[in-house]
């Protein structure tokens, strides 16, 4: 099949990789186009940092290519994909826990002028700061429930755990963010139920 020419939708994930495992690299290429921006936010996500996020993700697909050849099909392969995803997040958690951390954010020297853009910059550096101060088991599964989507039973198949377990780390990590957050407006207003 010509992928280059639009006809890759059609192609399942499943197909690709059996191309792979044939050593295929346009079909591995297609996989990658197809998962990569999933990866980086959860990478990002568990992360909390650009940089770290950027290797855990080229972690995850060297994985990925090398880990083919003994993928099975016995879960569907995104859910396999996210779990070397995750894997490879905590992992840099991990060896940056070893590092120095930086006492501030490098912010850019301009300054931006809009105040909706400077709302977001704020409430999405104030997410990633709770986040970041939520452990990782809690926060890789709240990551994956709410930034891909993932099902609590797909969460528990990707992190190789328990149904009680996944609603559990997802309820703490909903607790330690609200703590941390503070309710939202429209809770403080009596607008949500």
């Amino acid at each position: 099949m010509d992928l280059a020419h639009g006809t890759a939708e059609r192609v399942t994930d499943t197909e690709l990789v059996t191309r792979c495992r044939s050593g295929d690299r346009e079909a591995f290429a297609e996989l990658v186009a197809r998962h990569r921006a999933k990866v980086y936010a959860v990478c990002l996500r568990v992360t909390g940092n650009p940089e770290d996020a950027a290797d855990a993700a080229q972690e995850t697909l060297t994985r990925t290519w090398r880990g083919l050849v003994g993928f099975h099909g016995t879960a569907r392969f995104s859910t396999w994909l996210y779990r070397i995803t995750v894997n490879a997040a905590l992992a840099e958690v991990e060896r940056r826990a070893a590092r120095p951390r930086p006492a501030g954010l490098d912010m850019p020297d301009e300054a931006y002028d809009a105040p909706a853009v400077a709302e977001r910059v704020v409430t999405t550096l104030s997410v990633q700061a709770a986040l970041d101060r939520v452990p990782p088991e809690f926060r890789a599964a709240i990551v994956l429930r709410e930034c891909l989507g993932c099902s609590y039973a797909e969460v528990g198949e990707i992190l190789g755990i328990p149904l009680n377990t996944v609603k559990s780390r997802i309820s703490r990590a909903r607790q330690a963010l609200l703590a941390l957050l503070g309710p939202d407006p429209g809770e403080r207003r009596g607008g949500r139920t």
